[in-house]
């Protein structure tokens, strides 16, 4: 096996676990995944040339999945942020569902504590 097929290799070994994290939300296996992949990156790149159109199709489908999962996860995050900044806010509503499917909404009200001194 040559230089550039084992690096790619371990390349897809690296992408199809971040693949997984993503899906698993797994932001600490992430933290230790991306610089490993930049790393081998790096090493591979000068190698670039030497892979066949195949292997460099498979990779782009491999990065494309793994952009098309980061997109998504920061999507749910930001709609996880926005959510929770609503439920903060005084007077919001709470948007559920009850127990036909149909949108309930509860209103928040700001809670008091009394006291005592």
């Amino acid at each position: 096996m040559t230089d550039e097929r084992a690096l790619l290799d371990d390349l897809h070994a690296l992408l199809t676990r971040e693949k997984a994290a993503l899906r698993a939300a797994d932001f600490g296996a992430l933290a230790t995944l991306v610089p490993a992949i930049e790393a081998l990156s790096q090493r591979l790149s000068p190698m670039i040339a030497a892979l066949d159109r195949h292997a460099l199709d498979s990779l782009r489908h491999a990065l494309d999945e793994v952009n098309r999962l980061s997109l998504a996860s920061l999507s749910g995050l930001s709609a996880a942020q926005a959510r929770l900044e609503a439920l903060r806010r005084p007077g919001g509503d709470l948007k559920t569902y009850d127990a036909d499917g149909r949108i309930a909404c509860v209103t928040t009200t700001i809670a008091s504590v009394e006291r005592r001194g």
